[in-house]
């Protein structure tokens, strides 16, 4: 089935504002335990498996 590219992009847009609420309430707590860079490369990794599924 594929995947239609705005639904792709709304999915990516949630995934993207989850994280940075997570890493913002990690912030606050003062529990940062997951980098920036950990969540860019979650965002790219979420991003590929996308792309895959719409082949």
């Amino acid at each position: 089935m594929k995947v239609n590219k705005e639904n792709i992009v709304q999915d990516l847009i949630k995934y993207i504002e989850k994280e940075e609420q997570d890493f913002q309430g990690s912030r606050m707590t003062d529990e940062s335990k997951v980098t920036k860079t950990e969540i860019v490369n979650r965002i790219l990794a979420e991003l590929e498996k996308e792309m895959n599924n719409e082949d």
